[in-house]
């Protein structure tokens, strides 16, 4: 079974690091098989991670946490952005 972490923030949301910095760290500094960007709300750190994915030996999925009117959710393999403040199962018919 491969290592993942889908719960990764950027400085492009309320992060600290750059989506390249970001994955330089898991290239260099973990054992992780897989990995995604979920910013809050908004797709371009994933879709700025899909771009240079191929420099890396880890998988890069797309994903977003979007804030539901119940919480968060993380949406992962999504491809269009999701619209927030959304009732918990209406934002899940949408993934």
């Amino acid at each position: 079974m491969g290592k993942a972490d889908f719960h990764i923030h950027t400085s492009l949301n309320d992060g600290t690091a750059t989506v390249r910095e970001v994955l330089d760290y898991v290239r260099d500094r973990t054992d992780l098989d897989v990995m995604a960007i979920t910013d809050h709300d908004r797709l371009t750190g994933s879709y700025q991670a899909q771009e240079i994915a191929n420099e890396y030996r880890f998988e890069v999925v797309t994903g977003c946490e979007i804030t539901t009117l119940h919480g968060h959710l993380l949406a992962l393999f999504i491809e269009k952005p999701i619209p927030m403040w959304r009732p918990l199962d209406w934002t899940i018919g949408k993934i």
